[in-house]
């Protein structure tokens, strides 16, 4: 049976059961900071869990993109190694809200497994939590398993919860039967350390609330939470060995012996390993890409890079570094068809790979050279130390996991306590902090109803006070504190527009609202300076700034149709990566492999202003998450979307976003937009800046302004100019580069012509200089190196500091030691090739430099 026909059996299968089908959550999780990437079917269900949102449905199937790689769930090290471990995988599962419970659970699971794929029963074993009795009777008695195929353990293994607090529950975990392959395996049982028996689904029963004290209480709504492996089943159904021997790995397995050259049926167990990172590490890269991830040197985009450049290491053993970047165009041709979003992003997915390689490729060659020297000057007992693993790291970019894969190579252990400490004394020194905030409203207050798509005004009535230590009833006069009312023409600072500015007017007292923020998703405090005694349940006018909102407003609508141009002229791969909206300037980043040209960014701008020009009417409407993403609209990877009712924003014939800002209400209250600023903030993200409205007539204005001045100054015509200041730079460079010359010849000059400075066996020949530039020195020495013979001096007072640079021409201080006095005596740090030494620092006393050089070759 193939992996496709499996997938669309589940499905059908729990459909007909009364599931609702809904489509994987991407693997960047939504505003969830607990998680790197999503690693379980339940992921975007965890609001419904933890009974904070609710659906119209009760019962719910999935086919889950999962990513185990960092963090507490991280299989990365085993990849390669084991059977059955893998970074990316899909999780085939059913789940239900408050619905049926264990014994309709476990029957559809029975069901599916033994009738819908014709699985033996008796291949079949199951798990139990040792206290879960109902589990155990419902598995023997109403199923007919017989008690040697059933398995109690302890909470360790089938007791799960998803946090230190919260819904938890025993679980039942199905295994299969690979059958004994020694005297071990034919005594040992699921849960046991041995290759027979694989787990394959696990259905977790969560019926408890766990509080802090450890404490767990029945929950009033219970739930179930199942999750299978495809790629385990696949590997059980199809008979093979490994997950990696299974339909699903075929294809790319086959790419990678036809880039290499080398069959993976006749590949050395060490090139097997090779073939089963690269193509466990092809999909878990191309899919992370896919959904708005991007390699970095943080969070999960360090992640990311760090299964990249796992996976350029292992293509060595395959002959080539590169060859990985060759693998993600064939892998996505052969599995866009399932993830369709592959062929969305495939432009931005291969050249960042790409990228990405050969970028690593430059850094392994010099990283492996300094690797064999600590390997060559180790002691005995063969440990790289942990300083020595963090400059790898920091140095060449090697993840702590190459540089452990690189050791045992050469059977070799890394100190990772003490990369740890070097890394934690980096943090420290870098002023890297973590700081939380203390909520101001407690979580049971009523809803703050926004009123501010419509009203930039709104009477409002005080339902909590603060005063920042404490609940208090009344703020008084002169006193800073915090309001709450029942509602708000405030928007709150999200989705990348900032919050509104605004005052509180009460009994004709004005006060500035001094700042908003949004507290427990539901309460929006005001920040107040009392002017007058405020106090619960007094009725107040909020009013926010309208012009301010206008201009707001003005580019974030600019922004939606951006993004749409940006998708017209470069490509449907190209995502929002990030935003910011003020009333000053609109800061729009996206996902693409290359900085956009000139004539690119002229194209966008005319684009925009077009559907400017065109005063298009904008719709706001809400929907269901399902029904807008079916239509087209686009969604921002990493924002969380309520699936039952979604905010649409649509320019029609032009865009259409998910977003909950606000917006113009036709595009020709925009004006004009201009284009400021294009910009790289890391590999495969650029930002393009603009402007909109009275800010774009400004930025025209002084454009103007500098082309009039432009003109009166040279003479000329306004479309003259480029030729003119073109020519006038290519002269300006010349006479740049003949001034260089001529300080270059003065300096060497004044070298040659210095006396000799010392009466011993080395000549020494000094001079002191505020001109000339440091680049220059070493060529400078060069060339006077070629006419007398001795030590070559050159010190400098910048503007940086002081410079120095010296040939070394003598037996009796070596360039080790230069450096070591320099450092010692003034501060100044330098480095050395061959006999050639450059550097400097601080301002010194030059002269003391001098005498103290002089000294030092005097010997």
């Amino acid at each position: 049976m193939k992996s496709r026909e499996i997938r669309q059996k589940f499905i059908e299968f729990f459909t007909r059961n009364g599931h609702r089908h809904l489509p994987s959550s991407p693997l960047i999780p939504a505003d969830d900071p607990t998680l790197l990437f999503a690693n379980a079917g339940m992921n975007q269900f965890k609001n419904i869990f933890l009974g904070n949102e609710t659906r119209d449905y009760k019962r719910a199937v999935t086919i889950q993109k999962c990513m185990r790689a960092g963090g507490k769930h991280n299989d990365l090290d085993n990849v390669g190694r084991t059977s059955r471990h893998l970074t990316f995988f899909e999780m085939l599962g059913n789940f239900s809200f408050g619905d049926y419970f264990k014994k309709e659970a476990i029957a559809f699971a029975w069901e599916f497994l033994t009738k819908e794929l014709g699985i033996n029963p008796e291949k079949l074993f199951v798990t139990v939590y040792e206290e879960d009795q109902e589990a155990y009777d419902i598995w023997h008695k109403e199923l007919g398993l017989h008690p040697d195929k059933i398995t109690r353990l302890g909470r360790k293994d089938n007791f799960w919860q998803m946090g230190d607090t919260g819904p938890c529950g025993p679980c039942s975990e199905i295994y299969v039967d690979k059958g004994a392959k020694n005297d071990f395996e034919k005594t040992c049982k699921p849960g046991d350390e041995c290759e027979r028996f694989m787990e394959i689904w696990n259905l977790v029963f969560m019926q408890f609330n766990r509080h802090e004290d450890g404490t767990e209480e029945p929950l009033q709504k219970t739930g179930v939470d199942t999750g299978m492996g495809l790629e385990r089943l696949v590997s059980f159904l199809q008979g093979v060995e490994s997950a990696f021997d299974c339909d699903v790995f075929g294809p790319i397995l086959k790419s990678i012996g036809r880039h290499s050259g080398i069959s993976y049926e006749r590949a050395t167990p060490e090139q097997k390993v090779a073939f089963r990172v690269l193509a466990d590490h092809i999909r878990s890269t191309c899919l992370a890409i896919a959904d708005g991830g991007m390699p970095s040197n943080e969070g999960r985009g360090y992640v990311i890079r760090k299964i990249i450049r796992r996976a350029a290491l292992f293509a060595q053993k395959l002959g080539s570094s590169t060859l990985f970047a060759d693998l993600a165009k064939d892998f996505i041709g052969s599995f866009g068809e399932i993830y369709p979003e592959l062929i969305a992003n495939k432009t931005l997915i291969e050249k960042t790979v790409k990228d990405e390689v050969q970028k690593f490729e430059q850094n392994l060659t010099q990283g492996v050279a300094i690797f064999k020297t600590y390997l060559a000057n180790a002691t005995k007992d063969k440990i790289i130390s942990g300083e020595q693993a963090f400059k790898l790291y920091d140095t060449y970019g090697f993840p702590l996991e190459l540089t452990c894969l690189l050791a045992e190579d050469e059977d070799f252990t890394v100190d990772i306590s003490g990369f740890e400490a070097a890394m934690e004394q980096q943090r420290l020194q870098s002023g890297k902090k973590t700081t939380t905030t203390q909520s101001i409203a407690p979580a049971n207050l009523p809803e703050t109803k926004f009123v501010g798509y419509d009203s930039y005004s709104t009477n409002s009535k005080i339902i909590f006070i603060s005063n920042g230590r404490e609940p208090v009833k009344e703020l008084a006069a002169g006193e800073e504190g915090y309001i709450v009312t029942d509602q708000t023409p405030f928007y709150v600072e999200g989705g990348g527009q900032v919050s509104d500015f605004g005052t509180l007017e009460y009994q004709g007292t004005i006060m500035p609202v001094q700042a908003v923020k949004r507290e427990h998703g539901t309460s929006i405090v005001h920040k107040v300076q009392a002017a007058k005694n405020l106090a619960i349940g007094a009725t107040v006018t909020l009013h926010i700034d309208k012009e301010r909102r206008a201009a707001i407003q003005r580019n974030h609508t600019a922004t939606h149709l951006l993004q749409s141009a940006l998708m017209n002229v470069l490509g449907a791969h190209v995502k929002q990566a990030g935003s910011y909206v003020s009333s000053d300037v609109a800061r729009f980043d996206f996902t693409h492999h290359s900085a956009p040209t000139a004539e690119v960014l002229k194209e966008v701008e005319h684009l925009v202003n077009a559907a400017i020009m065109r005063a298009i009417p904008v719709t706001c409407n809400v929907t269901s998450y399902q029904d807008a993403i079916s239509k087209g609209v686009i969604a921002f990877f990493g924002d969380k979307y309520n699936p039952d009712a979604v905010r649409v924003v649509q320019v029609p014939g032009v865009s259409a976003e998910l977003c909950g800002g606000t917006h113009v209400k036709n595009t020709g209250e925009i004006g004009c937009f201009k284009i400021t600023e294009s910009s790289a903030l890391s590999s495969g993200i650029r930002r393009i800046t603009a402007v909109t409205g009275f800010g774009a007539l400004e930025t025209f204005d002084q454009a103007l302004s500098i082309v009039h001045t432009a003109t009166n100054l040279f003479k000329a015509k306004p479309e003259d100019l480029p030729t003119l200041l073109a020519e006038k730079q290519e002269r300006l460079l010349a006479l740049e580069k003949e001034l260089q010359k001529k300080e270059k010849e003065l300096l060497l000059a004044q070298l040659l012509s210095s006396s000799n400075r010392t009466s011993g066996s080395t000549a020494l020949h000094m001079i002191v200089t505020t001109e000339g530039n440091p680049k220059d020195f070493r060529d400078i020495l060069k060339d006077a190196s070629k006419k007398i013979n001795g030590t070559l001096v050159i010190l400098a007072s910048t503007e940086k500091g002081t410079a120095f640079a010296l040939q070394i021409n003598t037996n009796t201080l070596t360039p080790e030691m230069i450096i070591k006095n320099l450092a010692e005596q003034f501060g100044l740090k330098g480095r050395a090739q061959g006999n050639f030494i450059q550097g400097g620092g601080s301002a010194v006393d030059i002269k003391l430099l001098e005498n103290k050089i002089t000294s030092w070759f005097a010997a």
